[in-house]
């Protein structure tokens, strides 16, 4: 199935429609929380799904409560499963910092959700979203953030652009044997190109 007629540009923007100029096939990207997993169970569920790339999208590549999960550690036993590692964090982690003063993403009750899907609309993250664009055109590639459950964390909303803007297909790694297609956020629309989480909230402006 030809999918780059479906692509949606964000204005200003050149990542959006790359996968489709430069495949005719559907692109899919996982996402994975590492958690408290140990090493090994990640290395098997990379495995099991065939990842030749984990992009980590952590802010901080780095746990406290798990070191095993530093970023030097990763590259290193990655490297001996013959997984690349690739830190995104940059451009495409969480924890922003509060952007706009009246954010559009009113359906968005966390603070830290809202924030960074005000961080959606920026160079930096659009710059981040082509980066990991060019790494999937012939790999396979996942996103890793420190959360087990998806929809819990900010890749839920890194996912939601993803499928939305880029016309990607995401697949969320949940335990062995066991993987969830992407569901948008209920509250989310496309205005002029960008995802906006409004829905449902817009009757109570008038």
């Amino acid at each position: 199935m030809r999918v780059d007629r479906f692509f949606y540009r964000l204005p200003g923007s050149r990542a959006g429609p790359l996968i489709g100029r430069l495949s005719d096939s559907v692109v899919t990207i996982w996402t994975i929380g590492h958690s408290t997993r140990t090493l090994e169970e990640l290395k098997t569920l990379l495995q099991e799904h065939q990842i030749d790339i984990l992009a980590d999208v952590r802010t901080f590549p780095t746990s406290a409560r798990c070191p095993h999960f530093k970023r030097e550690h990763l590259v290193w036993w990655l490297s001996e499963a013959d997984i690349h590692y690739c830190w995104l964090g940059m451009e495409l982690g969480g924890y922003r910092k509060k952007q706009h003063p009246h954010s559009p993403h009113l359906a968005l009750i966390s603070p830290g959700f809202r924030n960074y899907a005000d961080h959606t609309a920026s160079k930096e993250f659009r710059r981040g979203v082509e980066k990991l664009q060019r790494l999937a055109i012939n790999r396979r590639v996942a996103i890793m953030c420190a959360e087990k459950l998806w929809w819990r964390c900010h890749r839920s909303l890194l996912s939601d652009y993803l499928a939305a803007c880029c016309c990607i297909q995401i697949m969320h790694i949940l335990e062995a044997g066991r993987t969830e297609p992407h569901r948008l956020h209920r509250a989310a629309r496309l205005v002029e190109g960008r995802l906006v989480y409004d829905l449902g909230e817009q009757a109570r402006l008038w």
